[in-house]
C-alpha cells in the first residue's frame, strides 16, 4: 500500500512541477531587455492628463489588455487631477519626490511623500 501511494504521489508531484514549469516558461520572456536613458524614447503624456508630463513605453500597450511598462517624467510642480485607474499600477519614483492622495477630490494634506526609490502597488484611485 505505501509503494502505491507513494508511486502516485511522486507521479502527482511530477505532473504539478511539469505544469508549473511549462506555465513559468510560457509568461517570461526570452530575450533580457535592457533600458539605458539614451534608449528611452520620450513623448508627450497621455491626453487624459495635463499638458507638461512626458510618456515612455517600454513594453506592451498601455492602451490594450494585458501587462505594460511605461514611465513618466513629470516637470517639478506638476500634479495629476483625481482619477481612477482600471488595473493595478505599479509606481515606482526613480527621481525626486511623488505625492500620491487618493480620493475623489484633491487633498494634498493627505498626499503620503514616496521619495526617491520608494515604491507602491495597488488600485490607485
Amino acid at each position: 500500500m505505501k509503494t502505491i501511494f507513494s508511486s502516485a504521489l511522486a507521479v502527482l508531484l511530477a505532473i504539478v512541477f511539469s505544469s508549473a514549469r511549462s506555465f513559468a516558461q510560457e509568461t517570461q520572456s526570452l530575450d533580457m531587455r535592457l533600458y539605458p536613458p539614451t534608449s528611452i524614447e520620450w513623448k508627450a503624456g497621455p491626453v487624459a492628463i495635463p499638458p507638461g508630463a512626458k510618456m515612455a513605453v517600454l513594453e506592451g500597450d498601455p492602451t490594450k489588455e494585458g501587462s505594460f511598462v511605461v514611465r513618466f517624467h513629470f516637470p517639478e510642480g506638476y500634479h495629476i487631477p483625481p482619477h481612477t485607474h482600471p488595473k493595478t499600477e505599479r509606481v515606482t519614483v526613480i527621481s525626486g519626490v511623488l505625492y500620491l492622495a487618493t480620493g475623489e477630490s484633491l487633498d494634498r494634506n493627505s498626499a503620503k511623500k514616496l521619495p526617491l526609490a520608494r515604491s507602491v502597488t495597488g488600485p490607485l484611485a
